[in-house]
C-alpha cells in the first residue's frame, strides 16, 4: 500500500514529463491568435450575381479553419460522435461546448460582426457544419500492429521487429506517455 501511495506523489520529474504538451486550449488559441480575416466572396468563389448569405459565411468559417488547423499540423475532427483538435503528438477530446465557442471566436478573427456570431442559433449552426465538414473515419484495427505513443516517438510493433517513428495524426492516438524513448 505504501508503494501505491508514493506512486501517486507528483514529484518534480513527473511534472518535467509533461512540459511541452499542449493541450486542447493550447492549440485552440493559438489557432485563433493566427488566423486572419477573409472575404467570403473570394474564399468561397462565389459569382458577382450570388447575394452572401448566412450559410456562405458558415460554410467558410469551417471551411477556413480546417484549412488552416492542416496547415498547422492542428488538425481539427469529427470522429465517432465527438470532436477532436490534434496537438501534433495526439489527439484530444473536445467539448461540444467549447467547440461551439471556439468557432464563435474564430468566426470573430476572421472579421464577422460580433453581434452576429453571439447568437446562439449561428453557434449552433456552426457546430453542425463542423460536425459535416470535419468527418475523419476512424482508422481501421490492425491486429498485427500496436503503437505506443511517447513524447519524443510513436513506437510500432509488428510480428518482424519494432520501430521508432515520428508522431501522424493518421494513427488517431488519443494518449500520450509521460516519458520519452531513450
Amino acid at each position: 500500500m505504501d508503494q501505491i501511495k508514493k506512486s501517486l506523489i507528483i514529484t518534480p520529474a513527473k511534472l518535467a514529463a509533461f512540459e511541452g504538451r499542449k493541450n486542447h486550449l493550447d492549440v485552440l488559441n493559438s489557432l485563433l491568435d493566427e488566423i486572419a480575416p477573409i472575404i467570403i466572396r473570394d474564399f468561397l468563389e462565389l459569382p458577382e450575381d450570388v447575394e452572401t448569405r448566412q450559410k456562405h459565411i458558415i460554410v467558410a468559417v469551417v471551411k477556413h479553419l480546417l484549412e488552416f488547423a492542416a496547415i498547422r499540423h492542428w488538425n481539427l475532427a469529427k470522429v465517432y460522435d465527438y470532436t477532436y483538435v490534434y496537438n501534433g503528438a495526439f489527439w484530444q477530446q473536445l467539448d461540444n461546448e467549447d467547440m461551439k465557442h471556439f468557432l464563435g471566436r474564430a468566426s470573430v478573427k476572421m472579421s464577422f460582426p460580433d453581434y452576429d456570431v453571439r447568437f446562439y442559433e449561428f453557434k449552433d449552426k456552426l457546430l453542425k457544419q463542423f460536425l459535416s465538414d470535419a468527418y475523419l473515419p476512424a482508422p481501421p484495427k490492425n491486429p498485427d500492429k500496436v503503437l505506443i505513443n511517447l513524447q519524443n516517438a510513436t513506437m510500432e510493433f509488428t510480428p518482424g521487429g519494432w520501430i521508432s517513428r515520428g508522431f501522424d495524426p493518421a494513427d488517431f492516438l488519443t494518449y500520450q506517455l509521460p516519458f520519452a524513448y531513450n
